[in-house]
């Protein structure tokens, strides 16, 4: 993935996460995927998921966003609650 490619992938996360958190119920984990949708999450390949899942992390860490990190699901999968 190249630097212009990067940077759209992750403009389209936030795009996507801003817009999943208004319905996002309240102390409900919920994944990557769940949080950014299954409109933009069908149409990344294996490596963008992994990137995306990386990127949500960032903006968790830096308080971008209103979320907490909830651990880890059963499969391995990082996890977000609203506060």
């Amino acid at each position: 993935m190249n630097k212009k490619d990067g940077l759209k992938l992750i403009k389209n996360v936030h795009k996507a996460t801003l817009s999943g958190l208004r319905s996002m119920p309240r102390n409900t984990p919920r994944t990557a995927r769940q949080i950014c949708g299954e409109e933009l999450w069908s149409s990344l390949s294996r490596v963008e998921k992994i990137y995306a899942g990386r990127a949500l992390s960032a903006f968790v860490q830096l308080r971008y966003l209103r979320l907490e990190d909830a651990g880890k699901s059963a499969s391995n999968h990082r996890r977000y609650t609203l506060p």
